[in-house]
């Protein structure tokens, strides 16, 4: 049957380039990052552990009031 994709050279050149760039691009961003966390302080720290934790709850209760929505919706309620 043959390949679904067909890759040419210029294709193949691009996806290259891309992987190319975006490596030290996150290698950028991570070094950043790291250089971030050992300027803070504690306090900052501990604020930013408090946030993640509130936006992990509501992403928790959204999920289940999607589901249980889903639920009453598929059962016929």
């Amino acid at each position: 049957m043959g390949c679904q994709y067909s890759c040419t050279v210029v294709d193949l050149r691009f996806i290259v380039a891309v992987v190319y760039l975006r490596l030290p691009y996150l290698i950028f961003i991570r070094i950043v990052g790291w250089l971030v966390l050992l300027a803070c302080s504690d306090a900052s720290k501990e604020l930013e552990i408090l946030v993640l934790r509130h936006e992990v709850a509501v992403l928790r209760r959204q999920v289940c009031a999607c589901r249980n929505s889903h639920l009453c919706s598929s059962s016929g309620v």
